[in-house]
Protein backbone atom coordinates (compact mmCIF):
# COMPACT_ATOMS: atom_id res chain seq x y z
CA UNK A 1 0.00 0.00 0.00
CA UNK A 2 1.18 3.50 -0.80
CA UNK A 3 -0.50 6.38 1.03
CA UNK A 4 0.07 10.01 1.91
CA UNK A 5 1.09 10.62 5.49
CA UNK A 6 -1.96 12.73 6.34
CA UNK A 7 -5.25 12.46 8.14
CA UNK A 8 -5.76 9.20 9.95
CA UNK A 9 -3.42 7.18 7.74
CA UNK A 10 -0.85 6.66 10.47
CA UNK A 11 -3.62 5.65 12.92
CA UNK A 12 -5.11 3.11 10.54
CA UNK A 13 -1.91 1.42 9.43
CA UNK A 14 -0.40 -0.81 12.09
CA UNK A 15 3.23 -0.44 12.98
CA UNK A 16 5.35 -2.75 10.89
CA UNK A 17 2.82 -3.02 8.07
CA UNK A 18 4.20 -3.17 4.54
CA UNK A 19 2.73 0.26 3.75
CA UNK A 20 4.96 2.92 2.26
CA UNK A 21 4.06 6.48 3.21
CA UNK A 22 5.02 9.79 1.62
CA UNK A 23 4.47 13.41 2.59
CA UNK A 24 1.40 15.08 1.02
CA UNK A 25 2.11 17.21 -2.07
CA UNK A 26 5.57 15.64 -2.43
CA UNK A 27 5.77 14.32 -5.99
CA UNK A 28 9.30 12.99 -5.51
CA UNK A 29 8.25 11.31 -2.27
CA UNK A 30 5.32 9.67 -4.06
CA UNK A 31 7.62 8.42 -6.81
CA UNK A 32 10.05 7.01 -4.24
CA UNK A 33 7.18 5.40 -2.30
CA UNK A 34 5.84 3.74 -5.47
CA UNK A 35 9.29 2.43 -6.35
CA UNK A 36 9.78 1.14 -2.82
CA UNK A 37 6.35 -0.52 -2.88
CA UNK A 38 7.34 -2.43 -6.01
CA UNK A 39 10.36 -3.79 -4.13
CA UNK A 40 8.36 -4.55 -0.97
CA UNK A 41 5.72 -6.31 -3.08
CA UNK A 42 8.33 -8.85 -4.22
CA UNK A 43 8.74 -10.26 -0.71
CA UNK A 44 7.05 -13.66 -0.29
CA UNK A 45 5.48 -12.71 3.06
CA UNK A 46 4.01 -9.35 2.01
CA UNK A 47 0.62 -10.71 0.86
CA UNK A 48 -0.09 -12.18 4.30
CA UNK A 49 1.18 -9.01 6.00
CA UNK A 50 -1.21 -6.94 3.88
CA UNK A 51 -4.13 -9.24 4.73
CA UNK A 52 -3.27 -9.01 8.43
CA UNK A 53 -3.06 -5.21 8.26
CA UNK A 54 -6.47 -5.04 6.52
CA UNK A 55 -8.23 -7.58 8.77
CA UNK A 56 -9.35 -5.04 11.43
CA UNK A 57 -11.11 -3.03 8.68
CA UNK A 58 -12.96 -5.98 7.14
CA UNK A 59 -16.76 -5.59 7.20
CA UNK A 60 -17.07 -8.64 9.44
CA UNK A 61 -15.06 -6.72 12.07
CA UNK A 62 -16.39 -3.21 11.44
CA UNK A 63 -20.12 -3.86 10.96
CA UNK A 64 -20.82 -4.99 14.56
CA UNK A 65 -19.25 -1.73 15.76
CA UNK A 66 -21.49 0.32 13.44
CA UNK A 67 -24.53 -1.66 14.53
CA UNK A 68 -23.73 -1.02 18.20
CA UNK A 69 -23.50 2.74 17.58
CA UNK A 70 -26.84 2.75 15.71
CA UNK A 71 -28.54 0.62 18.37
CA UNK A 72 -27.31 2.98 21.08
CA UNK A 73 -28.53 6.00 19.13
CA UNK A 74 -31.96 4.45 18.55
CA UNK A 75 -32.37 3.42 22.18
CA UNK A 76 -31.25 6.85 23.38
CA UNK A 77 -33.73 8.57 21.07
CA UNK A 78 -36.54 6.36 22.44
CA UNK A 79 -35.97 7.66 25.98
CA UNK A 80 -37.90 10.84 26.87
CA UNK A 81 -35.68 13.88 27.20
CA UNK A 82 -35.66 15.77 30.45
CA UNK A 83 -38.21 18.58 30.31
CA UNK A 84 -40.10 17.13 27.35
CA UNK A 85 -43.84 16.53 27.64
CA UNK A 86 -43.21 12.75 27.55
CA UNK A 87 -40.77 13.03 30.47
CA UNK A 88 -43.19 15.18 32.49
CA UNK A 89 -45.92 12.56 31.96
CA UNK A 90 -43.83 9.98 33.84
Amino acid sequence: MVAARSGATSNVLPSGSPAVLFEPDDEHGLRHALEEALVVGQRPDVAEECRAAARPWDWSAVMPQYEAVYEEAVSASAEPRAGSPAARAH
